[in-house]
């Protein structure tokens, strides 16, 4: 059962003393070298001993390092690694901040007009034709035929779209 009140822990971290103190039902305050403390559970998963670091002190407090450790040991009681779930979760957290990352650039991608993607083209491809009138008649038949029909946004134009403004050529 649980053993550390939290002045035990201020004056066991104050002291700095390298180790680890235990509060019970696997709950560990873990001191390092440098002085740093920090939460760890044990347990025991498919006859393994295994530890899960719970987060460091004064950040995670005593009673909230308690509630974790009884959260993990749930878990490790029913024959679920703890640690791989907590791995896991973090994981989707990553794969669904990245998600949104995608569909915020590819908001910002859809949100330049046709007309700027078109003349970004024809500026970065100027140098390389042979006269300053084939870019002319690259910016007059834009202007003319295509900046008309595909006037909205650059990455909406849908094949019909695109269709319609060959017609007009």
């Amino acid at each position: 059962m649980a053993s550390l009140t939290t002045k035990a822990v201020e004056k066991i971290i104050r002291a700095g003393l390298a180790g680890m103190t235990n509060d019970g039902d696997g709950l560990y305050l873990k001191v390092g070298r440098s002085g740093g403390a920090s939460w760890i559970f044990r347990y025991k998963i498919a006859g393994k001993s295994r530890d899960m670091g719970l987060g460091g002190s004064p950040e995670v407090s005593l009673a909230n390092a308690r509630e974790k450790a009884a959260a993990a040991r749930k878990l490790s009681k029913s024959g679920v690694d703890p640690h791989t779930r907590r791995d896991e979760a973090l994981e989707r957290q990553r794969l669904k901040k990245e998600a949104e990352r995608i569909a915020q650039a590819t908001a910002r991608a859809k949100a330049i007009p046709f007309k700027d993607v078109a003349l970004d083209y024809i500026a970065a491809h100027r140098a390389g034709w042979k006269n300053a009138k084939h870019a002319q008649q690259w910016e007059n038949t834009l202007a003319t035929y295509a900046f008309k029909v595909i006037g909205f946004l650059f990455r909406e134009a849908s094949q019909a779209d695109l269709v319609a403004a060959l017609r007009l050529v």
